[in-house]
């Protein structure tokens, strides 16, 4: 009874902060949790194409043991009009930067098309593996920025998120997947 009272607290307080959307998706070996996509860049000038970045955060339970449990961060690209004509910048690096100064580089681990309805739009969906620092990192810092880098065109593409969005989809996740046992 000691316990439920603080979770009921913090499940609570995490949905009024963090409008938390979480899907729950079981499979033969494993479930996920999968965070809503936000929106963390997009282009202001859309009569000219569009070129928009968002994030989530992915937890991976896997049943049969061989990696009992993992986070994953996901980044959907969609472009179209002059952006896919200019050149595009790729999200295959991501470069966090906290309000403290500190940084870190996650690579994306796998790309995968997305079909779309909108002539013309171009979507992909880029998978990264958390590392145990970077999940640290990502759970206790407030960010400075994201920076979606493409090693290929070496260019970057800079952004000024909210500050705790991905800490926010970690404690939503957390928050979700413990009131579900």
């Amino acid at each position: 009874m000691k316990c439920l009272l603080p979770l009921l607290l913090l499940l609570f307080s995490v949905n009024l902060i963090a409008q938390c959307s979480i899907t729950k998706e079981i499979g033969k070996h494993s479930t996920t949790y999968i965070a809503k996509m936000e929106t963390v860049s997009l282009n202001e000038d859309l009569e000219n194409g569009i070129n928009k970045y968002e994030l989530r955060v992915v937890l991976n339970k896997d049943t049969d043991y061989k990696k009992p449990l993992y986070y994953m961060l996901q980044c959907r690209y969609m472009n179209s009009g002059q952006y896919r004509l200019k050149g595009e910048c790729v999200p295959r690096s991501l470069v966090f930067q906290s309000v403290n100064g500190q940084s870190m580089i996650i690579q994306a681990l796998k790309e995968e098309d997305v079909p779309t309805n909108g002539q013309g739009v171009q979507c992909r969906l880029y998978t990264y593996e958390i590392s145990p620092e970077l999940e640290y990192f990502l759970k206790t810092s407030s960010l400075k920025s994201i920076t979606f880098w493409d090693k290929r065109a070496n260019q970057g593409i800079p952004t000024a998120p909210y500050k705790d969005l991905l800490k926010e989809q970690f404690e939503c996740i957390w928050a979700y997947g413990n009131s579900k046992l």
